[in-house]
């Protein structure tokens, strides 16, 4: 069986290749992606767990699949209330997966439950992201944009920020780290994540 790749040298942002994952002992059987819609959560989070090997779970496509119609469908035909209690049915699933990368829906943070139950189920990566890069992101992407409702009567840009302003305490009350992902390529992303949980970058 061949050695692992050595780490890159230190001048680089980011010391380990993708395919490459650090042969360090797990400290934590989960981890979990948080962050507003359009921060890569889905990309990365696929990215992430093929780098290390584990399982890959969408909370919001999990949502989907068991109601048999997209999340527009569910706000219109049961509204935001019922959605909230079908994610929160989910999360408290997916949350019992070992070895597993869950990207959470944007709005799992709302509930207390839920970020209580994110707390304790493994590590907590927050993909943040500026306003105008999120709009951008989702207009290039039109396909979840039908999928995903309107929240506020503003829409686009006023939206974003207003519900930034609402979830951004919440996701830094869960977060173990946080990745700036505004710049950064999806496989930059999950070089920084790799760097960080290798690292033992832990707050608790």
């Amino acid at each position: 069986m061949s050695e692992p790749e050595p780490p890159l040298p230190a001048a680089s942002p980011f010391p380990y290749r993708l395919e490459s994952v650090p042969q360090v002992q797990p400290r934590t059987p989960r981890i979990l992606l948080v962050g507003y819609r359009g921060t890569g959560k889905s990309t990365v989070g696929r990215s992430l767990a093929a780098a290390l090997k584990w399982s890959f779970v969408d909370c919001d496509e999990e949502v989907e699949r068991l109601a048999g119609r997209s999340i527009a469908d569910i706000f219109a035909q049961e509204g935001e209330e019922r959605f909230r209690e079908r994610e929160a049915a989910v999360l408290r699933e997916v949350c019992q997966q070992q070895e597993c990368v869950i990207a959470t829906g944007g709005g799992v943070v709302l509930r207390e439950s839920n970020r209580l139950l994110l707390r304790q189920a493994g590590w907590v990566v927050w993909l943040r992201a500026e306003p105008e890069i999120i709009l951008s992101r989702l207009q290039r992407d039109p396909w979840t944009a039908a999928r995903r409702p309107a929240l506020t009567e503003q829409g686009g840009l006023a939206e974003i920020c207003t519900l930034l302003v609402q979830r951004t305490p919440l996701y830094a009350a869960v977060a173990d780290h946080v990745v700036d992902t505004d710049r950064l390529s999806p496989q930059a992303v999950v070089a920084a994540i790799l760097t960080a949980w290798s690292g033992g970058t832990w707050r608790r």
